[in-house]
């Protein structure tokens, strides 16, 4: 984990801003997603016999990755990406927390790689469900570490408290976030499902009915769960931005509820499109609600990444202000290709023009930055491009160095 310290580096305020806008998008995609594999998983590994019902195990897995990239690029790369928003915004925190996060990555691409082998297990026919339970149960346990520390951030004593792993997980706002992303992992994913049975025209009623009653369960469940956590319970960082966003969440969940009851008794693939780009909003939302509580908690820390990171461009801009400019460099560069000391070359030798400037450095530094032709024996000198501060430098090193 040592590794990915030294990649962080401190951050500008307005670059943190950003990073905290990017983490709640990333937290949409990976949970949205993740809770789909999770659920899909579970289901494909349901006790089939008959020939039908294991032809529902390869729908199942094929709902979460039909594409054999898409489990990587829609959770593998997004978890990543929160990995390391998160370390950058724990930046010179030391803490147990940020060993967790990286075990429960490793623990979860594990999982991802057991749940391809248990696809392609599935696809070719095999009712042996030993990869399958495997990678649920790595995801289980990865998602709660997971969910428990991205939930603790939205707690402002959370940022400055080295917890155990035992303290992270099992607190109240760590277990009402994993029951919230249950609930919406089951009915989300039965919600995609009953989807994709009209859009490929499944005639199996008693599974669709199946199907949508689980979804109204558990999403009339994760109604009350949420009204409970977010407009009960007093939490500190609670703004107008987090109830309208919060009150336009229940709306949507009370629409969800209403699509999947009218929708309960006939396959119509329309009202199923609705259903299911609405279960995306309302999620979309219910993180976007709790985005006002991520800041407050987090504000504190990212005041205190941002100082670190102004201390050290301070630094930097007031090491370069004072480099000195070497005017012997720039002489032997730019001057002794036309000039000797006291020979002729391209221009005339400096033993005379020393003699021409003897007291007038000043001069000598206005001719070197504009020069004019002077002396018809010799052809004109050439703009060489110094800032004023070079031209000072190679006067002093020609004062010091012939002046004599």
């Amino acid at each position: 984990m040592e590794f990915l310290n030294n990649l962080i580096l401190p951050v500008s305020i307005n670059n943190l801003n950003l990073l905290s806008y990017l983490f709640i998008l990333g937290k949409i995609i990976f949970f949205a997603y993740s809770g789909v594999i999770l659920v899909s998983t579970f289901y494909s590994i349901s006790k089939r016999n008959n020939s039908s019902e294991i032809n529902y195990n390869k729908e199942f897995t094929n709902l979460a990755a039909f594409n054999h990239l898409l489990p990587y690029g829609l959770s593998v790369l997004p978890f990543f990406a929160i990995l390391l928003i998160c370390f950058i915004l724990m930046n010179n925190i030391q803490t147990e927390v940020k060993s967790y996060l990286f075990l429960s990555f490793l623990i979860y691409v594990f999982g991802i790689v057991l749940f391809s082998i248990h696809k392609q297990s599935v696809n070719k026919g095999s009712n042996e469900s030993t990869w399958g339970n495997s990678s649920l149960i790595l995801q289980f346990v990865a998602l709660v570490v997971f969910s428990s520390i991205t939930s603790g951030m939205e707690v402002r004593d959370n940022w400055f408290a080295d917890k155990t792993l035992i303290q992270t997980i099992f607190n109240f706002n760590s277990i009402i976030d994993l029951l919230l992303f249950i609930l919406f992992s089951i009915s989300f994913t039965n919600i995609s499902f009953i989807y994709k049975m009209k859009e490929n025209k499944f005639e199996d009623a008693a599974e669709f009915k199946s199907m949508n009653k689980t979804a109204i369960y558990c999403l009339g469940a994760l109604l009350l769960v949420f009204n409970i956590n977010f407009f009960s319970v007093n939490q500190i960082g609670y703004s107008s931005f987090s109830f309208v966003f919060g009150v336009a969440a229940v709306a949507s969940m009370i629409l969800q509820l209403v699509l999947l009851y009218i929708d309960g008794e006939k396959l119509n693939h329309n009202k199923s499109f609705w259903g299911f780009s609405n279960a995306i909003l309302f999620f979309a939302l219910i993180n976007i609600a709790n985005f006002s509580f991520f800041s407050y908690a987090s504000e504190k820390q990212v005041n205190k990444v941002a100082a670190a990171y102004d201390k050290i461009d301070a630094e930097y801009k007031l090491a370069h202000s004072k480099v000195e400019i070497d005017g012997k460099e720039i002489y032997q560069a730019k001057c002794m290709a036309c000039h000797k000391y006291d020979q002729k070359l391209v221009g005339p030798p400096h033993k005379d023009v020393m003699i021409k400037y003897a007291g007038k450095q000043e001069a000598m530094i206005q001719f070197i930055l504009k020069p004019v032709k002077v002396d018809p024996a010799y052809p004109d000198m050439p703009q060489q491009g110094l800032t004023p501060a070079e031209a000072k430098a190679v006067v002093e090193f020609m004062y010091k160095e012939y002046g004599e």
